[in-house]
Protein backbone atom coordinates (compact mmCIF):
# COMPACT_ATOMS: atom_id res chain seq x y z
CA UNK A 1 0.00 0.00 0.00
CA UNK A 2 0.83 3.58 -0.45
CA UNK A 3 1.54 6.33 1.89
CA UNK A 4 -1.05 8.49 0.06
CA UNK A 5 -4.12 8.25 -1.38
CA UNK A 6 -5.14 6.40 -4.56
CA UNK A 7 -7.83 7.64 -6.81
CA UNK A 8 -9.45 5.44 -9.98
CA UNK A 9 -10.51 8.34 -12.11
CA UNK A 10 -11.38 5.73 -14.21
CA UNK A 11 -12.85 3.25 -13.24
CA UNK A 12 -16.46 1.18 -14.73
CA UNK A 13 -19.55 -0.86 -13.49
CA UNK A 14 -21.14 -3.50 -15.01
CA UNK A 15 -24.78 -2.43 -15.50
CA UNK A 16 -27.80 -5.09 -15.45
CA UNK A 17 -30.18 -4.84 -17.86
CA UNK A 18 -32.25 -5.22 -15.84
CA UNK A 19 -31.64 -1.49 -14.64
CA UNK A 20 -33.67 -0.20 -17.90
CA UNK A 21 -36.43 -2.06 -17.33
CA UNK A 22 -37.19 -1.68 -14.02
CA UNK A 23 -36.34 2.00 -14.40
CA UNK A 24 -37.32 3.80 -17.50
CA UNK A 25 -39.95 5.41 -18.18
CA UNK A 26 -42.78 2.92 -19.66
CA UNK A 27 -43.60 4.61 -22.64
CA UNK A 28 -40.24 3.70 -23.75
CA UNK A 29 -40.31 0.15 -22.74
CA UNK A 30 -40.51 -1.45 -26.49
CA UNK A 31 -37.09 0.23 -27.49
CA UNK A 32 -35.14 0.19 -24.30
CA UNK A 33 -31.86 -1.82 -23.42
CA UNK A 34 -32.88 -5.26 -23.31
CA UNK A 35 -31.64 -8.95 -24.00
CA UNK A 36 -30.43 -9.78 -27.11
CA UNK A 37 -30.55 -13.65 -28.88
CA UNK A 38 -26.38 -13.37 -29.71
CA UNK A 39 -23.97 -14.14 -27.15
CA UNK A 40 -22.71 -11.16 -25.62
CA UNK A 41 -25.25 -8.54 -27.16
CA UNK A 42 -28.23 -6.86 -26.41
CA UNK A 43 -30.41 -4.64 -28.12
CA UNK A 44 -31.65 -1.16 -28.29
CA UNK A 45 -34.26 0.54 -30.46
CA UNK A 46 -34.02 -1.93 -33.48
CA UNK A 47 -30.29 -2.04 -33.34
CA UNK A 48 -27.78 -4.93 -31.88
CA UNK A 49 -25.38 -3.66 -29.65
CA UNK A 50 -22.08 -4.56 -29.30
CA UNK A 51 -22.15 -3.01 -33.15
CA UNK A 52 -19.32 -5.13 -34.17
CA UNK A 53 -20.70 -7.87 -36.34
CA UNK A 54 -16.93 -9.32 -37.41
CA UNK A 55 -15.54 -9.74 -33.80
CA UNK A 56 -14.29 -13.16 -34.42
CA UNK A 57 -16.07 -16.13 -32.07
CA UNK A 58 -12.19 -17.03 -30.92
CA UNK A 59 -11.68 -13.25 -29.73
CA UNK A 60 -14.80 -13.11 -27.64
CA UNK A 61 -14.02 -16.84 -25.93
CA UNK A 62 -10.58 -15.18 -25.33
CA UNK A 63 -12.57 -11.82 -23.43
CA UNK A 64 -14.62 -14.16 -21.70
CA UNK A 65 -11.62 -16.63 -20.55
CA UNK A 66 -9.29 -13.55 -19.46
CA UNK A 67 -12.34 -12.14 -17.51
CA UNK A 68 -13.22 -15.23 -15.50
CA UNK A 69 -9.05 -15.58 -14.82
CA UNK A 70 -9.56 -11.97 -13.33
CA UNK A 71 -12.26 -11.56 -11.55
CA UNK A 72 -13.86 -14.83 -10.73
CA UNK A 73 -15.40 -14.14 -7.42
CA UNK A 74 -16.61 -10.55 -8.83
CA UNK A 75 -18.27 -12.20 -11.34
CA UNK A 76 -20.45 -14.41 -9.15
CA UNK A 77 -21.84 -11.30 -7.51
CA UNK A 78 -22.30 -9.68 -11.66
CA UNK A 79 -19.48 -6.54 -9.87
CA UNK A 80 -21.72 -5.93 -7.32
CA UNK A 81 -20.43 -2.91 -4.69
CA UNK A 82 -18.83 -5.45 -2.48
CA UNK A 83 -16.90 -7.28 -4.57
CA UNK A 84 -15.80 -3.95 -6.08
CA UNK A 85 -14.51 -2.86 -2.78
CA UNK A 86 -12.58 -6.52 -1.78
CA UNK A 87 -11.01 -5.59 -5.26
CA UNK A 88 -9.93 -1.92 -4.39
CA UNK A 89 -8.10 -3.26 -1.38
CA UNK A 90 -6.63 -5.84 -3.37
CA UNK A 91 -5.69 -3.66 -5.84
CA UNK A 92 -4.29 -0.69 -3.49
CA UNK A 93 -7.01 1.84 -4.61
CA UNK A 94 -8.37 3.58 -1.78
CA UNK A 95 -11.37 5.57 -4.24
CA UNK A 96 -12.84 5.04 -7.21
CA UNK A 97 -14.74 7.17 -10.07
CA UNK A 98 -16.91 5.60 -12.44
CA UNK A 99 -18.09 4.90 -15.38
CA UNK A 100 -21.02 2.89 -17.28
CA UNK A 101 -19.70 0.10 -19.81
CA UNK A 102 -22.58 -0.51 -21.27
CA UNK A 103 -23.82 2.74 -21.47
CA UNK A 104 -20.95 3.80 -23.49
CA UNK A 105 -22.72 1.95 -26.29
CA UNK A 106 -25.63 3.68 -26.42
CA UNK A 107 -25.03 7.04 -28.19
CA UNK A 108 -26.62 7.44 -31.83
CA UNK A 109 -29.65 6.50 -30.69
CA UNK A 110 -32.58 8.35 -33.01
CA UNK A 111 -35.35 9.15 -30.25
CA UNK A 112 -33.72 12.07 -28.08
CA UNK A 113 -36.64 11.40 -25.37
CA UNK A 114 -35.37 7.93 -25.21
CA UNK A 115 -31.68 9.10 -25.00
CA UNK A 116 -32.93 11.04 -21.82
CA UNK A 117 -34.72 8.17 -20.79
CA UNK A 118 -31.86 6.30 -20.82
CA UNK A 119 -29.50 8.18 -19.15
CA UNK A 120 -31.48 9.42 -16.32
CA UNK A 121 -32.41 5.38 -15.67
CA UNK A 122 -28.41 5.00 -15.78
CA UNK A 123 -28.25 7.85 -13.40
CA UNK A 124 -30.36 7.04 -10.95
CA UNK A 125 -28.95 3.15 -10.39
CA UNK A 126 -25.30 4.62 -10.48
CA UNK A 127 -26.57 6.45 -7.40
CA UNK A 128 -27.73 3.79 -5.12
CA UNK A 129 -24.87 1.72 -6.52
CA UNK A 130 -22.33 4.14 -5.22
CA UNK A 131 -24.35 4.80 -1.60
CA UNK A 132 -23.79 1.02 -1.39
CA UNK A 133 -19.54 1.69 -1.93
CA UNK A 134 -19.20 2.95 1.78
CA UNK A 135 -17.92 6.56 1.03
CA UNK A 136 -15.30 4.77 -1.25
CA UNK A 137 -17.00 5.65 -4.70
CA UNK A 138 -18.54 8.49 -6.68
CA UNK A 139 -19.83 8.06 -9.89
CA UNK A 140 -20.19 10.28 -13.68
CA UNK A 141 -23.19 10.78 -15.06
CA UNK A 142 -24.21 9.81 -18.41
CA UNK A 143 -25.71 12.41 -20.96
CA UNK A 144 -26.05 12.41 -24.85
CA UNK A 145 -26.14 15.35 -26.33
CA UNK A 146 -29.20 14.59 -28.74
CA UNK A 147 -31.43 17.02 -27.42
CA UNK A 148 -29.42 19.75 -25.47
CA UNK A 149 -31.87 21.35 -23.19
CA UNK A 150 -33.03 17.93 -22.20
CA UNK A 151 -28.87 17.78 -21.41
CA UNK A 152 -29.13 20.84 -19.37
CA UNK A 153 -31.77 19.26 -17.27
CA UNK A 154 -30.42 16.71 -16.55
CA UNK A 155 -26.91 17.79 -15.78
CA UNK A 156 -28.48 19.80 -13.05
CA UNK A 157 -30.56 17.06 -11.47
CA UNK A 158 -27.33 14.70 -10.70
CA UNK A 159 -25.57 17.54 -9.72
CA UNK A 160 -27.84 18.17 -6.62
CA UNK A 161 -28.21 14.81 -6.59
CA UNK A 162 -24.03 14.40 -6.23
CA UNK A 163 -22.67 13.10 -9.34
CA UNK A 164 -19.41 14.59 -10.12
CA UNK A 165 -18.82 15.10 -13.69
CA UNK A 166 -20.97 14.96 -16.87
CA UNK A 167 -19.73 12.39 -19.55
CA UNK A 168 -19.90 12.32 -23.16
CA UNK A 169 -18.83 10.16 -25.69
CA UNK A 170 -17.05 11.53 -28.78
CA UNK A 171 -18.06 11.18 -32.27
CA UNK A 172 -20.31 13.65 -33.74
CA UNK A 173 -23.95 14.43 -32.35
CA UNK A 174 -26.29 15.90 -34.39
CA UNK A 175 -24.52 14.97 -36.16
CA UNK A 176 -21.89 17.73 -34.72
CA UNK A 177 -18.26 17.74 -32.97
CA UNK A 178 -18.12 18.17 -29.59
CA UNK A 179 -17.01 21.92 -29.58
CA UNK A 180 -19.57 23.09 -31.85
CA UNK A 181 -21.50 26.38 -30.40
CA UNK A 182 -24.72 24.09 -30.75
CA UNK A 183 -23.09 22.23 -27.58
CA UNK A 184 -22.43 25.73 -25.74
CA UNK A 185 -25.17 26.30 -23.25
CA UNK A 186 -24.31 22.73 -21.70
CA UNK A 187 -20.99 23.84 -21.20
CA UNK A 188 -22.26 26.89 -19.71
CA UNK A 189 -24.18 25.64 -17.12
CA UNK A 190 -21.61 23.18 -16.25
CA UNK A 191 -19.13 25.93 -15.84
CA UNK A 192 -21.92 27.26 -13.46
CA UNK A 193 -22.10 24.14 -11.49
CA UNK A 194 -18.43 23.79 -11.68
CA UNK A 195 -18.95 20.09 -12.80
CA UNK A 196 -16.09 18.64 -15.12
CA UNK A 197 -16.55 17.21 -18.85
CA UNK A 198 -15.02 14.32 -19.61
CA UNK A 199 -15.00 12.91 -22.62
CA UNK A 200 -15.00 9.19 -23.16
CA UNK A 201 -14.41 6.69 -25.93
CA UNK A 202 -15.78 3.32 -26.65
CA UNK A 203 -15.29 0.78 -29.99
CA UNK A 204 -18.71 -0.67 -31.66
CA UNK A 205 -21.38 1.84 -30.84
CA UNK A 206 -24.17 3.60 -33.29
CA UNK A 207 -22.07 6.75 -32.98
CA UNK A 208 -19.84 7.26 -36.00
CA UNK A 209 -16.14 6.60 -34.88
CA UNK A 210 -12.86 7.88 -36.55
CA UNK A 211 -11.30 5.19 -38.43
CA UNK A 212 -13.87 2.76 -37.42
CA UNK A 213 -14.93 3.06 -41.43
CA UNK A 214 -11.78 1.99 -42.67
CA UNK A 215 -11.33 -1.24 -41.19
CA UNK A 216 -12.67 -4.66 -40.92
CA UNK A 217 -10.49 -5.80 -38.43
CA UNK A 218 -11.57 -5.48 -34.59
CA UNK A 219 -8.24 -5.00 -33.67
CA UNK A 220 -7.83 -2.22 -36.11
CA UNK A 221 -10.56 -0.59 -35.06
CA UNK A 222 -9.90 -0.42 -31.60
CA UNK A 223 -6.54 0.41 -31.79
CA UNK A 224 -7.26 3.52 -34.06
CA UNK A 225 -10.53 4.80 -32.67
CA UNK A 226 -9.60 5.84 -29.13
CA UNK A 227 -6.96 8.20 -30.01
CA UNK A 228 -8.55 9.23 -32.79
CA UNK A 229 -11.46 10.45 -31.52
CA UNK A 230 -10.14 12.00 -29.10
CA UNK A 231 -7.62 14.30 -30.66
CA UNK A 232 -10.57 15.16 -32.92
CA UNK A 233 -12.51 16.32 -29.82
CA UNK A 234 -9.65 18.25 -28.41
CA UNK A 235 -8.90 19.55 -31.36
CA UNK A 236 -12.49 21.00 -31.39
CA UNK A 237 -12.70 22.00 -27.99
CA UNK A 238 -9.54 23.94 -28.26
CA UNK A 239 -9.75 25.39 -31.48
CA UNK A 240 -12.63 25.65 -31.94
CA UNK A 241 -13.12 28.20 -29.17
CA UNK A 242 -15.25 26.71 -26.39
CA UNK A 243 -12.28 26.76 -24.03
CA UNK A 244 -12.20 30.64 -24.95
CA UNK A 245 -15.55 31.08 -23.87
CA UNK A 246 -15.87 29.32 -20.54
CA UNK A 247 -12.34 29.45 -19.00
CA UNK A 248 -13.67 27.97 -15.66
CA UNK A 249 -14.72 24.68 -17.48
CA UNK A 250 -12.63 21.72 -16.68
CA UNK A 251 -12.44 19.28 -19.24
CA UNK A 252 -10.92 15.59 -19.47
CA UNK A 253 -9.89 12.81 -22.19
CA UNK A 254 -10.23 9.72 -20.72
CA UNK A 255 -9.73 5.67 -22.31
CA UNK A 256 -6.83 6.61 -24.86
CA UNK A 257 -4.02 6.48 -23.27
CA UNK A 258 -2.10 10.23 -22.86
CA UNK A 259 1.18 9.51 -25.38
CA UNK A 260 -0.58 10.94 -28.25
CA UNK A 261 -1.10 14.43 -26.37
CA UNK A 262 1.80 16.18 -26.99
CA UNK A 263 2.56 15.47 -30.53
CA UNK A 264 -1.07 16.79 -30.81
CA UNK A 265 -0.65 19.81 -28.97
CA UNK A 266 2.42 20.45 -30.71
CA UNK A 267 0.70 20.33 -34.10
CA UNK A 268 -2.33 22.37 -32.98
CA UNK A 269 0.09 25.48 -31.57
CA UNK A 270 2.20 24.76 -34.86
CA UNK A 271 -0.86 25.53 -37.32
CA UNK A 272 -1.45 28.16 -34.82
CA UNK A 273 1.09 30.44 -35.71
CA UNK A 274 1.02 29.77 -38.99
CA UNK A 275 -2.35 31.17 -39.62
CA UNK A 276 -4.41 31.02 -35.95
CA UNK A 277 -5.09 34.98 -36.61
CA UNK A 278 -6.85 34.00 -40.08
CA UNK A 279 -8.64 30.79 -39.38
CA UNK A 280 -8.88 30.87 -35.51
CA UNK A 281 -9.14 34.73 -34.57
CA UNK A 282 -11.35 33.87 -31.57
CA UNK A 283 -8.27 32.33 -29.35
CA UNK A 284 -6.34 33.87 -27.47
CA UNK A 285 -3.31 31.96 -26.21
CA UNK A 286 -2.26 29.00 -28.21
CA UNK A 287 -3.77 25.91 -27.92
CA UNK A 288 -1.27 23.83 -25.68
CA UNK A 289 -2.12 27.04 -23.02
CA UNK A 290 -5.97 26.49 -23.15
CA UNK A 291 -4.74 22.79 -22.49
CA UNK A 292 -2.54 23.47 -19.40
CA UNK A 293 -5.20 25.65 -18.19
CA UNK A 294 -8.56 23.71 -18.13
CA UNK A 295 -7.79 19.81 -19.34
CA UNK A 296 -6.42 16.58 -18.18
CA UNK A 297 -5.91 13.59 -19.77
CA UNK A 298 -6.04 9.92 -18.29
CA UNK A 299 -2.73 7.81 -18.77
CA UNK A 300 -2.49 3.71 -18.87
CA UNK A 301 -0.89 2.36 -16.57
CA UNK A 302 1.43 0.35 -17.96
CA UNK A 303 2.05 3.03 -20.43
CA UNK A 304 5.92 3.12 -20.60
CA UNK A 305 6.05 6.22 -22.00
CA UNK A 306 4.56 8.66 -19.34
CA UNK A 307 7.87 9.81 -18.00
CA UNK A 308 8.88 11.07 -21.59
CA UNK A 309 5.29 12.58 -21.67
CA UNK A 310 5.62 14.17 -18.29
CA UNK A 311 9.14 15.80 -19.48
CA UNK A 312 6.53 17.36 -22.19
CA UNK A 313 3.62 18.22 -20.81
CA UNK A 314 4.04 18.21 -16.86
CA UNK A 315 2.79 16.52 -13.95
CA UNK A 316 -0.28 17.95 -13.13
CA UNK A 317 -2.80 17.24 -15.76
CA UNK A 318 -2.25 13.32 -15.52
CA UNK A 319 -5.00 11.06 -13.96
CA UNK A 320 -4.52 7.59 -13.01
CA UNK A 321 -7.40 5.05 -14.65
CA UNK A 322 -7.62 1.50 -14.04
CA UNK A 323 -10.06 0.65 -16.37
CA UNK A 324 -11.70 -2.24 -13.68
CA UNK A 325 -13.20 -4.82 -14.54
CA UNK A 326 -12.88 -4.92 -17.87
CA UNK A 327 -10.88 -7.53 -19.65
CA UNK A 328 -7.98 -5.27 -20.90
CA UNK A 329 -7.65 -4.08 -17.77
CA UNK A 330 -4.02 -4.39 -15.63
CA UNK A 331 -5.97 -5.83 -12.54
CA UNK A 332 -4.91 -6.32 -10.30
CA UNK A 333 -1.10 -4.76 -11.19
CA UNK A 334 -2.54 -1.25 -12.27
CA UNK A 335 -1.46 0.84 -9.44
CA UNK A 336 1.93 -1.08 -9.04
CA UNK A 337 2.40 -0.51 -12.86
CA UNK A 338 2.84 3.53 -12.05
CA UNK A 339 4.30 3.03 -8.02
CA UNK A 340 7.38 1.37 -10.06
CA UNK A 341 8.30 3.39 -12.67
CA UNK A 342 12.08 4.06 -11.01
CA UNK A 343 12.65 6.93 -12.96
CA UNK A 344 9.22 9.04 -11.30
CA UNK A 345 10.00 10.50 -8.35
CA UNK A 346 7.43 9.94 -5.44
CA UNK A 347 5.82 13.53 -5.57
CA UNK A 348 4.96 12.66 -9.38
CA UNK A 349 3.15 9.05 -8.58
CA UNK A 350 1.29 11.21 -5.67
CA UNK A 351 -0.23 13.68 -8.22
CA UNK A 352 -0.70 11.34 -10.62
CA UNK A 353 -2.26 8.14 -8.22
CA UNK A 354 -4.60 10.50 -6.86
CA UNK A 355 -3.95 14.37 -6.53
CA UNK A 356 -5.16 15.49 -10.06
CA UNK A 357 -7.95 13.03 -9.80
CA UNK A 358 -8.96 15.00 -6.47
CA UNK A 359 -8.88 18.45 -7.92
CA UNK A 360 -10.51 17.78 -11.34
CA UNK A 361 -13.44 15.90 -9.69
CA UNK A 362 -13.43 18.48 -6.62
CA UNK A 363 -13.55 15.46 -4.15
Amino acid sequence: MSSYTVIDGDGHVIEPLELWQERTDPKYHDRIPRPSELRGRFLLEDSVLPAEERMPDKLRERIGEMTREKYPEALQSRFGPEARLTDMAREGIDFAVLYPTLGLLMGGMKDPGLALAVCRAYNDWLLDYCHQCDGKATGVAMIYLHDVPAAIEEVKRVHKLGLKAAFIRPGPHQPRDLGHPTFHPFYAECQRLDMPVVIHEATSSLLPSAGADRFNSYLFKHVVTHPFEQMLQCLSFVCGGALESFPNLRVAFMESGAGWLPYWLWRMDEHYEMMGDLLTPWLKMKPSEYFERQCYISCDPDEWVLPRIIDLIGEDKIIFASDYPHFDSRFPESVASVREVASLSDRTKRKILGENAARFYKL
